[in-house]
């Protein structure tokens, strides 16, 4: 295992001349990228690129095999040496399509994270397509017309229509030059009749968002990503109606692929070696895109989603969050009540810095989430108060939320989920037994501020405190006396506490002083 700085003393904001890595794992290849802060954009001081191809390694119950696995974390290793040197808390690992869709992606995760001394988020389809965008756009310094942005990878597809700095339209399609390849062109043969049901195939997918795409409309087209650019390095080198891509260079193209046969006799100046067997598959979800869309000619963009991830965790680390802009959005579109959420979070979180070193939680991640929980805990009020705490978590979990980790929006929705009422272990069963923990902690604390400030009086009681005892699973709040009295809905509400934890394995106590 390779040996990382440590978490501590990471400076709050990033200064110039800084060093950021992100790392990129996709269903193809693992991309690393490790660049220096410049005047508000960076300067690139190392790339690594591995064609790992983890989609190939998805077995019939969507399973990664161990091979893959293998593949995979070897290459993280060799990344996690050139990141030896940059601070863990100024490097992001984001995950795509394969490991959102394999059932024991979290085994690979959790030994990736490990070597890497980092947590790996593994982003939803609409949240890789918002960090695409991000990337085109500033390596490429796109104008403030509409564009469009086609990303091929291995095991997704995303399609952007953006204008300026707004994303106007995003979409993630299940279909990436892997999988096409290994289920429409079987064993490497090429042939008229696999091209036409690959085509059908990505048509198919492409039809249900076409018409609103082309309401839209755009300036122009631009391809990102591996099968992009190297069907735009193709035309280009074989004089295949070059060097933008066109739909008389991709029939040529397809043509040629056609004539081979097979993928290991495809003969083409400038065709790498670990893209050939997957080149057929691209070829025909782009074909597609051509058609179904109407795209008369497609420009190229070597910055795509690691660039994304990179100014992405810049504006974070400049206080310019976009997870904080969502979620004042929520707010906002059902109408929370800021000034109850604002006491609940002060209090939720002081309680936090109180039990951070008895539960050994991440300060940050955990006051982040915590944070965002007591600001959003109420929006299911929205819809109806009987059971809002569900419809709360509802509508968190099934927003599409710029910025956020699957991960780390589903540990949101489950705090907010658990924050009254009966709590039980049973509630937590679909998270992994890390994100449990945490969840269970934070829903805690958000149960006892909400509890306080039931009256919603901003009257507060000056000596109250948490304390952790018995290896971290009995939990005692001491609060006044005189003000329990003074308060008597919330005496009772403590009270009750107790009784609603029996289905965990924490225990409350109120310690009335």
């Amino acid at each position: 295992m390779i040996r990382r700085l440590s978490n501590d003393g990471a400076p709050a904001e990033i200064e110039q001349g800084e060093v950021l890595g992100a790392i990129d794992l996709g269903s193809n290849s693992f991309h690393m990228i490790i660049a220096r802060v410049e005047e508000g954009s960076f300067s690139v001081v190392d790339k690594m690129k591995e064609t790992v191809r983890l989609a190939d390694g998805l077995d019939e119950n969507m399973q990664l095999t161990k091979k893959a696995q293998k593949r995979g974390l070897e290459c993280i290793s060799r990344f996690s040496q050139m990141l030896a040197t940059v601070h863990p808390q100024r490097v992001r690992a984001v995950g795509t399509n394969t490991l959102r869709r394999a059932s024991n992606a979290w085994e690979f995760i959790a030994k990736a994270s490990d070597i890497l001394g980092i947590p790996i988020d593994i982003i939803s389809g609409h949240e890789e397509a918002r960090l695409i965008y991000q990337g085109v756009r500033y390596s490429q310094g796109l104008s403030d017309d509409r564009h469009l942005i086609v990303d091929i990878g291995g095991g997704s597809t995303e399609i952007i229509i953006g204008e300026g700095t707004r994303v106007m339209q995003v979409h993630s399609l299940d279909m990436g030059c892997v999988h096409f390849s290994r289920k429409h062109f079987k064993n490497g043969k090429i042939t008229e009749e696999s091209f036409e049901k690959a085509d059908l195939a990505a048509a198919l997918k492409l039809r249900p968002i076409k018409a609103s795409l082309k309401s839209l409309g755009w300036a122009d087209a631009i391809g990102t990503s591996g099968t992009n650019n190297a069907i735009y390095d193709l035309v280009g080198a074989n004089d295949f109606s070059g060097p933008f891509i066109t739909p008389g260079g991709l029939d040529e193209l397809r043509e040629h692929l056609i004539a081979a046969k097979h993928v290991d006799k495809i003969e083409l100046t400038g065709l790498a070696p670990e893209r050939q067997p997957v080149l057929p598959g691209g070829l025909a979800i782009l074909i597609a895109v051509f058609r179904s869309l109407g795209v008369k000619s497609m420009d190229r963009s070597l910055g795509a989603l690691r660039e994304g991830v990179l100014f992405d965790l810049m504006g974070r680390m400049r206080q310019r969050d976009v997870r904080d802009l969502e979620i004042q959005r929520l707010m906002t579109q059902y109408r929370a009540d800021a000034e109850h959420a604002g006491r609940v979070e002060e209090l939720a979180v002081s309680l936090l810095d109180q039990t951070q070193d008895k539960w050994k939680l991440d300060g940050d991640a955990a006051k982040q989430l915590l944070s965002w929980a007591a600001k959003l805990h109420e929006i299911g009020l929205a819809v109806s108060y009987s059971g809002y705490h569900k419809h709360s978590a509802y509508l968190v979990s099934a927003s599409d939320l710029a910025g956020f980790a699957s991960s780390e929006q589903r540990i949101l929705a489950h705090v907010i989920r658990c924050h009254r009422k009966k709590l039980s272990d049973q509630y937590f069963e679909e998270l992994t037994d890390k994100e449990a923990d945490l969840a269970i902690r934070l829903v805690i604390l958000l149960r006892i501020a909400v509890l306080v400030y039931r009256s919603r009086s901003p009257e507060l009681p000056s000596d109250l405190e948490l304390h952790i005892k018995n290896g971290g699973k009995k939990v005692v709040l001491d609060i006044s006396e005189d003000w329990l009295h003074e308060h008597p809905l919330t005496l009772a509400d403590l009270e009750r506490e107790e009784s609603l934890w029996k289905g965990t394995s924490f225990r409350f106590v109120l310690n009335p002083v």
